[in-house]
């Protein structure tokens, strides 16, 4: 008899019991992917604070990004890669990505919920925006706050 972790797929009814459909092959595999390849980073921040996004969409005939506030940025293709660049923009940006004129939820970029849908985004980070430590007494946060607005 042989082991039922052994490579085959089974018939899993209850008439059967779990008998052997047929074996596969050991040189067969069940996915190909080529390992060797390395995708690059989908999106890279500048020092200047431009974006550039590299989308892998081998097939595609055209693709391009929309933003939230409507600006669209058309992606050229090098290879089988999409490149572009989103410039002057700040903060959490939601992006929606069309490929060929159908709307993708890309797995390359970040995927947050916005609109009552998954959406892609990309955080760009504000240039001079610095973080520093106050004094605030233990437990005192409110009368702080009230101390600083009203000043």
């Amino acid at each position: 008899m042989k082991n039922k972790t052994s490579g085959a797929v089974y018939d899993m009814s209850l008439l059967t019991m779990n008998k052997p459909m047929y074996e596969l092959k050991k040189e067969e595999p069940m996915a190909v992917r080529p390992w060797k390849e390395i995708l690059p980073e989908a999106w890279k921040i500048r020092e200047d604070l431009s974006v550039e996004i590299t989308l892998y969409y081998p097939n595609a005939s055209d693709v391009y990004i929309e933003i939230v506030d409507g600006e669209k940025i058309i992606l050229k293709k090098s290879g089988d890669f999409w490149v572009g660049n989103i410039q002057g923009k700040n903060g959490i940006i939601g992006v929606t990505v069309v490929v060929d004129g159908n709307e993708v939820l890309s797995p390359f970029l970040p995927i947050g919920f916005g609109g009552n849908r998954p959406v892609n985004y990309i955080d760009i980070p504000v240039k001079d925006f610095i973080i520093t430590e106050n004094d605030i007494p233990n437990c005192n946060l409110s009368k702080y706050l009230t101390k600083v607005l009203l000043t």
